[in-house]
Parts: structure tokens; C-alpha cells; sequence
């Protein structure tokens, strides 16, 4: 699928009809929610894959990490606690994965628990 197949896939028309997408790919323009679902359903990918990530927000920062472990099987998330810096943000993300790691294993052992 090359721009021209995009542009027609979405409707753009007019003199420059890549011009919107390829404004999507340089980050000069940010595409609606309901687009960038419509793009993630193009290319069949999570919208995670695509979506705009802001690292300063910890929520931003723990989904990121938990896609990064949920799609490569060998990436896991550990924390050396002697060597981060103690700041609030960091106590923030990493209780915060710490929940979840927690919440998923409850959820997989339950799952794998209805597989047998």
C-alpha cells in the first residue's frame, strides 16, 4: 500500500491528497481520536502502536512499558531500586506497575487456571 492507496482509502481529494497523511507521519499535525482508530484498523495494529505517547504524563509512560511487554514475550519490565532516582514520578510509575503486573497475573493465573 503506497500514499496514494492511503489518500484514496480515506477520501482525500484536492491538488496534494497525501499532504494531510504525511502531515500525520512529521508530527506537524495530530490526527482525531476516531482517525487514528480508523488508521490502526487500516494497517491492522493496535492503536498503541500508533498513538502519540507523552512521557512526561506516568500514565503515557506505564502503557508504553506494559505494550513493550506484552508484545515481545522476552521484554520484561524489572526496576533496580538502588539506582533510580527516588522522585515522586518514579514511586508513581513503578507502584502503579507493580499494581497491574500484580492484577495481570491474577487475571492469567485465573485464565490459564478455565484453559485446563
Amino acid at each position: 500500500m503506497n500514499e496514494d492507496d492511503v489518500a484514496e482509502y480515506f477520501g482525500f481529494r484536492g491538488m496534494y491528497p497525501r499532504k494531510t497523511f504525511k502531515s500525520y507521519e512529521t508530527n506537524y499535525r495530530e490526527p482525531s481520536k476516531e482517525r487514528l482508530n480508523d488508521i490502526a484498523k487500516l494497517y491492522k495494529v493496535s492503536i498503541n502502536t500508533i498513538k502519540k505517547y507523552d512521557f512526561s504524563n506516568p500514565i503515557d509512560v506505564i502503557y508504553n512499558l506494559m505494550w513493550l511487554e506484552e508484545e515481545f514475550s522476552y521484554y520484561e519490565i524489572n526496576f533496580d531500586w538502588d539506582s533510580y532516582d527516588q522522585t515522586e514520578y518514579n514511586e508513581i510509575v513503578i507502584k502503579t506497575i507493580q499494581i497491574i503486573k500484580k492484577k495481570m497475573k491474577i487475571y492469567l493465573d485465573v485464565d490459564y487456571y478455565f484453559i485446563c
